[in-house]
C-alpha cells in the first residue's frame, strides 16, 4: 500500500483523538511540546491542556495555541488532571502525553494506524535520544525507558506516550486521583488493564523525546522515588488486585538487581574475608552480562563508559528505593 493510500485509510477510518497534556509549572518545556503536536502530520485533534495550579506563566503558554486550556486553583496531581481532561474530551481516543514531551510529527498517525488494527490500547515509546544530546542524565534516562518499552512483555501504559479508546478508560474508572503528583498513577492504571481482556498494543515506531535537563540528583531522586511507590503498589495489589497475566516483570533487569546488591554486601564482607573479592569480581561480570541488551543500543565508547558507571549508581538508589517501599509497607 502506497503512504497517501495508508494514510487516507486512517482518515477515512474517522478515529479522532483527544490529546491530553496535564501542566504543572512547566513554563520551560510546554511551548516546545506543544508546537510539535500541532506540527502533527494527523488532521483530526484536539488538544487538552489541564493545569493544576501552576505558579508561573504554564496558563499564558498553552493559551498562545489553539487549545482548550482547563485552569484548576489547587495542586492534586497529574491522574486528577488527565481525568478531568478525559471528562472534557470529544473524541473517542484518549492519547496521552507529558509537557516536557517532543511529539513526533508522525507520533499520532502512528497511533491511530494500531487502532485501525483494532487494539483497544496503544503505547508508543521514549526515542533512544533524548531532546537534549549532550546531557548524558537526560541520555541515560532515554536509553533506560527504551530499553524497558522495547523488552517489556506488555503493552506498558507510559502517559508519556499512551492512548486508549474513552469507553475502555472510563470503564477502569480512569486514573486514581488518590496518588498525588506524578509517580505511578501510569503503573496503576497499567495493573488495572492487566485485569481484563482487551488487546493493547506497543507502537514501536511512535515516538516522544524527553525534553529534560536532568541532572544526577534528580536522576537518582526519580528512580529512588519511583521504585519506592511502585515496590509499596506491587505488594498491596498483591492482596487486593491479582492480575489475570502476571506482573511486568523483566526478568534480566530484576537479576541484576539482585546481582548488584550481591556486589554491594560483598565489598563490606571482604572486610572479614578476602575470598568476597572473587565474589565481588564475579558480581560484576554477571552484571554486565545481564545488562548487555542495555549497553548494546549506546553508540560511541565514551558514552558507553559513562552509562555503564551510571547504569550501577542508578540501580543502586532503585534498589534503595525498592528496599525502602518494603519496609513502609511492612510498618503500615
Amino acid at each position: 500500500m502506497m503512504e497517501g493510500d495508508w494514510k487516507q485509510k486512517m482518515i477515512n477510518k474517522n478515529y479522532a483523538v483527544s490529546v491530553i497534556i496535564p501542566v504543572f509549572n512547566s513554563s520551560r518545556t510546554l511551548e516546545l511540546s506543544l508546537k510539535s503536536i500541532f506540527e502533527s502530520d494527523y488532521p483530526d485533534f484536539e488538544v487538552i491542556v489541564v493545569d493544576d495550579g501552576s505558579t508561573d506563566n504554564s496558563v499564558k503558554i498553552a493559551n498562545k495555541f489553539p487549545c482548550k486550556v482547563i485552569k484548576k486553583e489547587a495542586n492534586t496531581g497529574a491522574a486528577d488532571a488527565r481525568n478531568i481532561g478525559a471528562k472534557k474530551a470529544k473524541y473517542s481516543i484518549l492519547f496521552f502525553t507529558d509537557s516536557d514531551c517532543i511529539v513526533k510529527k508522525d507520533t499520532i498517525s502512528k497511533i491511530v494506524s494500531s487502532f485501525n488494527e483494532n487494539f483497544e490500547v496503544v503505547a508508543g515509546i521514549y526515542s533512544k535520544q533524548p531532546y537534549n544530546k549532550s546531557n548524558i542524565f537526560s541520555a541515560y534516562h532515554s536509553l533506560f525507558a527504551y530499553y524497558n518499552y522495547c523488552n517489556s512483555s506488555v503493552a506498558l501504559f507510559g502517559t508519556q506516550c499512551a492512548a486508549i479508546k474513552k469507553n475502555l478508560f472510563w470503564k477502569l474508572g480512569g486514573f486514581d486521583s488518590s496518588v498525588k503528583g506524578a509517580t505511578v498513577e501510569d503503573l496503576k492504571f497499567q495493573y488495572k488493564l492487566q485485569s481484563i481482556e482487551c488487546k493493547y498494543h506497543i507502537n514501536k515506531d511512535a515516538w516522544v523525546l524527553h525534553n529534560s535537563r536532568d541532572s544526577l540528583s534528580s536522576l537518582l531522586k526519580s528512580y529512588y522515588k519511583r521504585s519506592k511507590f511502585a515496590t509499596k503498589l506491587l505488594l498491596r495489589m498483591k492482596k487486593v488486585m491479582p492480575t489475570k497475566h502476571g506482573y511486568i516483570v523483566n526478568y534480566p533487569t530484576m537479576l541484576s538487581y539482585l546481582t548488584l546488591f550481591i556486589i554491594i554486601s560483598s565489598l563490606f564482607l571482604i572486610l572479614f574475608n578476602p575470598f568476597f573479592i572473587w565474589v565481588f569480581l564475579l558480581g560484576v561480570v554477571t552484571f554486565l552480562f545481564l545488562k548487555r541488551k542495555f549497553y548494546f543500543i549506546i553508540k560511541g565508547k565514551s558514552k558507553l563508559t559513562r552509562i555503564i558507571l551510571l547504569s550501577f549508581i542508578c540501580d543502586f538508589f532503585i534498589i534503595i528505593g525498592g528496599i525502602a517501599g518494603m519496609w513502609s509497607y511492612i510498618r503500615k
